[in-house]
């Protein structure tokens, strides 16, 4: 997975723990539209909570399926390194009552 247009940012907060923040986006060629990443890091101590929002994309019924595909390769990316991933919550799209 390759990403231009990079940004990121960590901050180490007074309890020594540290919240970073990384923004990307990528050109979907199968879609052919941009696609957002931003991933919030939280440290928590022994544990990181990690959030990982995809937005933009293509104006489409493959949209959903198109950004849930760039959110669970940053997923892959994190198993392959050897963390331990528990996804707590999957919010497949903000806005549904508007959308449907």
């Amino acid at each position: 997975m390759a990403f231009g247009n990079i940004y990121c940012n960590e901050v180490t907060k007074i309890d020594g723990n540290s919240f970073g923040v990384i923004l990307g986006q990528n050109y979907d060629e199968e879609s052919e539209a941009l696609v957002q990443l931003m991933i919030v890091i939280t440290d928590m101590g022994k544990l990181s909570f990690i959030e990982v929002i995809s937005l933009g994309g293509p104006i489409g019924i493959n949209k959903i399926s198109i950004l849930k595909r760039y959110a669970y390769d940053v997923v892959k990316v994190l198993k392959d390194k050897g963390i331990e991933i528990a996804i707590e919550e999957e919010i497949p799209h903000f806005f549904r009552e508007y959308s449907d």
